[in-house]
């Protein structure tokens, strides 16, 4: 019983199945679209490989070893090593496919002719092993009769294959190569003529006069066309859409380029302010480019600053020096990119008789006629002021501990004075002390 299961199996795996894969794809690419590839690898690999590895588990069960003992194992082991080879030249092929190919490539040749060698191989094997079968058991006139039936079927088919239908050029999985439309029957130069097969959701089939078969997108085909509509496609080249493209694609690639092939600018640093105690340097905005920015080091004297600076601060002031003391300022930008170094400044603070470092705002005053004397005495000994208060100011002067300037002056740590405290600088031509001239809140 288990031999005759084998027999079975072993005919339908070596003789139906590979009749069946090569039928559809010899002559029924065209009729079945993508699907021919795909029952192409449903007979040869699932139908033919799988029943091959059943047979020989049967006969593994039915006779313990030694094997490749007569030619009839021995050919049956030939042609499972050829069908496991054969399967990667399929594969291989199916990899390898180019649509502009203009001839048949080594690899599918090979495929073809394998594949051809190797059921030819089955074929006699399977012979072998019937005799094999009849040595010990009676051959059954109705199996005998039934293969004969089906090599008729199978030679017949091929015949009426030929002559009907013949054989249709290789397509990748129903898709037609571009050197098969370009050898289309074209009534004029770039155009070709088709005739509908059928229309799907998206998709229509083109057939041309040569029998080649398109997938073309139903969208684009004119209204009103079914099945059997003929329609012309015309198949131009525009080197002036490709040269604008080439142009727009270059031109992205330069500006991408100068993006982020620029390095980040070194900050050019300058005096903005300087007082006996402190000075304020500044820069114009730090221009990064593609990199980021991970931080601004303020150096004094070869010293770095515990400064926290922001990166779209453009000054700092740096307090807490001694009077008329020289220093060498510069900052470093550290990037992405790396660390970027600033001119580097010589800057001296001033002495005690110097009052151009002033720089006072002023607050709330009782009588506000009296800001205007203050102006004027900031005139005459070289001082400046400014209408809003920042850290860039040297003092808050008021005579009313009151008023949006005063707070925001006591969160800053700007000192908050009387106008005595000019008037007494103006007069000792010094600064003086401003803790005597504290204004504070009552």
């Amino acid at each position: 019983m288990i031999l005759r299961a084998h027999g079975i199996i072993l005919v339908v795996a070596w003789l139906v199945c590979p009749a069946a894969g090569i039928f559809i794809a010899r002559y029924l690419k065209f009729a079945l679209g993508v699907w021919w590839f795909r029952l192409h690898v449903f007979f040869l690999f699932v139908g033919t490989g799988l029943l091959t590895i059943a047979g020989i588990v049967l006969i593994y069960l039915y006779k313990a070893p030694p094997h490749l003992e007569n030619p009839h194992e021995i050919l049956g082991f030939t042609v499972g090593i050829a069908m496991l080879l054969q399967i990667i030249l399929g594969v291989v092929s199916d990899r390898l496919f180019d649509p502009k190919r203009t001839s048949t490539p080594i690899q599918d040749i090979l495929h073809w002719w394998m594949g051809r060698i190797v059921v030819v191989l089955a074929i006699v094997n399977l012979f072998l092993g019937l005799n094999l079968y009849g040595q010990d058991y009676p051959l059954d006139k109705g199996y005998l009769i039934a293969l004969g039936v089906v090599v008729g079927v199978i030679a017949l088919a091929f015949v009426a294959g030929q002559f009907l239908i013949g054989q249709q050029p290789c397509t990748h999985r129903g898709r037609c190569p571009l050197a098969l439309l370009a050898s289309a029957h074209t009534p004029s130069r770039g155009r070709l003529q088709f005739t509908v097969g059928k229309v799907d959701a998206g998709v229509a089939i083109l057939l041309s006069p040569d029998h080649h078969l398109i997938e073309f997108p139903a969208n684009l085909l004119p209204d009103g066309v079914s099945t059997g509509s003929i329609v012309n496609v015309t198949v131009e080249r525009n080197p002036e859409e490709e040269q604008r493209q080439r142009d727009e694609f270059a031109t992205m690639q330069r500006e991408i380029f100068e993006i982020y092939s620029q390095p980040p600018q070194p900050p050019a640093i300058e005096i903005k302010a300087v007082t006996q105690t402190s000075v304020i340097i500044k820069w114009q905005p730090l221009v990064l480019h593609s990199a980021t920015f991970r931080g601004l080091d303020v150096f004094r004297n070869g010293q770095k600053l515990n400064l926290h600076i922001n990166p779209l601060a453009t000054s700092v002031k740096l307090s807490g020096l001694d009077v008329s003391h020289e220093y060498e300022i510069w900052v470093v930008l550290r990037t992405s990119a790396g660390n970027f170094t600033s001119n580097k400044l010589r800057v001296k603070t001033h002495s005690m008789d110097n009052l151009t470092g002033l720089n006072p705002s002023f607050g709330t005053f009782s009588n506000d006629a009296e800001i205007e004397t203050l102006i004027e005495l900031l005139a005459r000994i070289g001082a400046s002021y400014t209408d809003d208060l920042s850290t860039d100011n040297t003092h808050l002067v008021c005579t009313l501990p009151k008023g949006p300037k005063y707070e925001k002056a006591l969160e800053l740590n700007i000192p908050v004075v009387s106008p005595e405290f000019l008037k007494a600088c103006e007069q000792q031509q010094k600064v003086m002390p401003a803790h005597t001239f504290y204004l504070s809140k009552q």
